[in-house]
């Protein structure tokens, strides 16, 4: 079995990018009937949840309801999954924000997990001279590795306890982080996921390359990918200029397939 899973906490309009997705993925991303889909929220976005998996007919949807209370918590709830009740149903886990759309076959990305590796899109520099704490710098300090770090928003990895015992790290370390008082990274648990995942040499930035393309702009072509991210300009939290760019892509998609499926 497989599985894949997003987060959505606090904000309903992030539903709105959620709806999106797994409509891509119903559409265009060939889901097998050995691979769910679960959704972690919070208690008050359940029956939202509900309705879309309804309305979509999306019929291994399932729901993971945490009581958490800040974004921080929100945002490293992705590294809890290993907490999941059924977790051991599954011997590949694909995780995806909100902001993405699947406009083919999603198996594809499934196919490259080969090994105990964290299976990520290669997104900036842990040396960045402006922006390297979206990457991992503070945290590095003078042992920065000075190489490039990947995008917390697609992570694809099987169930091992090297993978397991990796996101208990990351979370043990936010958590004492927040305990200390020490101020929040603008990207929350990413540079914590960058540092540790670097660190024990467990990032493979490579697989996935092809497969997932990272859309900082607009009027991008597509190119047959897997994954289409839709990250920035701002930090987390803002999403309508997210649905924006989805929306058009999403047209875009939608027109190259007909045009293809006419010729």
């Amino acid at each position: 079995m497989k599985l894949i899973y997003s987060c959505v906490f606090f904000q309903a309009e992030y539903l709105d990018l959620l709806s999106l997705l797994l409509k891509s993925l119903t559409l265009y991303g060939n889901m097998e009937d050995d691979t769910d889909y679960l959704v972690i929220c919070n208690d008050s976005l359940r029956p939202r949840v509900e309705t879309l998996f309804k309305d979509l007919d999306i019929r291994r949807g399932k729901l993971w309801c945490l009581p958490l209370t800040t974004k921080f918590e929100a945002c490293y709830s992705r590294l809890l999954i290993f907490d999941y009740p059924e977790i051991e149903r599954y011997h590949k886990i694909l995780y995806l924000d909100c902001d993405i759309l699947i406009p083919n076959d999603i198996g594809r990305i499934f196919d490259t997990v080969m090994d105990e590796k964290l299976h990520v899109k290669e997104e900036g520099h842990t040396n960045h001279p402006y922006l390297g704490f979206l990457w991992g710098a503070e945290l590095f300090g003078k042992d920065n590795p000075n190489t490039e770090a990947f995008t917390s928003g697609i992570l694809c990895f099987q169930n091992t306890l090297i993978i397991k015992n990796l996101f208990s790290t990351i979370v043990q370390h936010i958590r004492d982080h927040i305990e200390k008082g020490l101020p929040e990274p603008v990207t929350y648990d990413q540079p914590f996921l960058i540092y540790h995942a670097i660190r024990q040499n467990l990032v493979d930035h490579k697989r996935l390359d092809r497969l997932v393309v990272n859309h900082n702009g607009v009027n991008y072509p597509y190119q047959e990918e897997s994954i289409s991210h839709f990250p920035g300009p701002d930090f987390v939290g803002n999403h309508s200029h997210k649905l924006k760019r989805m929306k058009e892509y999403f047209d875009l998609v939608l027109q190259k397939k007909k045009s293809i499926s006419l010729n």
